[in-house]
């Protein structure tokens, strides 16, 4: 288990890395940091959300490991997501101040990492019951809106339109994918 978690902070660190090396000052590394953090999480999504349905699509050794060590992917994702959150806060605290208002999404996306994330543990589901499920689905959904928002609001600004172009087909692959191991499983 560990690997995965040294994988998710690689990562991490790989995107900061790269934030450092292309932005010429501090202001340009906090903004690519949280840039690339960002994106970081939305791979190790991208891992998390596949991990069941992959099994279902494609069952090979690879998938059948993902979907055993689901768990952990999951809160290698927070990991990936909280890193991400203290690059987000060094830009927009030091050097892009926003609104309150204008961080109440994130925030609510936040509110649902972390809950799963510490809900992640047997004894939780036991506790929680059928609740447990219901929380961690519509958590995955919430952080799943949050990256579709993101990543389809950007094709229609010039500056960020290269960025949507990549990411939001992304996000309708993982979508259709999904969809497409419902019914398979609906058969």
């Amino acid at each position: 288990m560990g690997r995965i978690y040294a994988a998710a902070i690689a990562l991490s660190a790989l995107a900061i890395g790269a934030a450092f090396l292309l932005a010429p000052d501090t202001s340009g590394r906090a903004l690519l940091a949280a840039r690339y953090t960002a994106r970081a999480g939305f791979i190790a999504f991208c891992v998390v959300y596949l991990a069941g349905p992959g099994v279902k699509l494609w069952p090979n050794r690879l998938t059948r490991w993902l979907a055993r060590r689901r768990r952990h992917l999951g809160l290698a994702f927070a990991l990936v997501m909280a890193i991400h959150l203290v690059a987000l806060a060094i830009n927009v605290g030091w050097f892009r101040p926003r609104t309150p208002e204008s961080m109440i999404g994130g925030g609510i996306t936040y509110a649902f990492i972390f809950a799963l994330a510490l809900t992640s543990t047997d004894a939780a589901q036991r506790r929680m019951g059928k609740w447990w499920r219901r929380l961690h689905f519509i958590g995955l959904h919430v952080i799943l809106l949050t990256f579709t928002v993101s990543y389809f609001s950007r094709l229609f600004q010039a500056d960020y339109m290269t960025t949507g172009a990549v990411f939001a087909p992304v996000v309708m692959l993982l979508i259709v994918l999904r969809l497409r191991a419902r019914s398979a499983l609906a058969r």
